[in-house]
């Protein structure tokens, strides 16, 4: 289990993203985000809908492409970490999604078993 100083990195580095996509290190724990911007969401946008609803498109879509964005880093780092904790927070623009990960005690580690 991560430490209180951990967290508070974590949280304190999500709290910074707006629309970036990228990892920051901390000793054994790597901590994956993507923050949803404009960009993101624009090929959900529609004309026909007011911005309040093309708004609330863009929150739920970005939401839900989440689960995608976090299989991938779960495939990408599957050799050399285990995931730890993982979601979608209504930070940033249209939220961030955010993994953190820590490294394999050992070779003989397993995802999900860091003993």
């Amino acid at each position: 289990m991560p430490s209180p100083k951990i967290w508070k990195w974590v949280w304190d580095t999500l709290g910074e993203i707006s629309d970036e996509i990228g990892i920051e290190e901390n000793g054994q724990y790597l901590l994956a985000y993507e923050g949803w911007g404009g960009f993101c969401v624009s090929k959900i946008f529609d004309s026909t809908k007011s911005d309040e609803e093309n708004e609330d498109s863009y929150y739920k879509f970005a939401e839900e492409e989440s689960n995608k964005v976090i299989a991938e880093w779960l495939e990408k780092y599957k050799d050399h970490y285990y995931l730890i904790d993982c979601g979608h927070e209504s930070m940033g623009l249209y939220g961030v999604t955010w993994a953190l990960f820590k490294t394999f005690n050992n070779k003989l580690s397993k995802p999900g078993y860091p003993y």
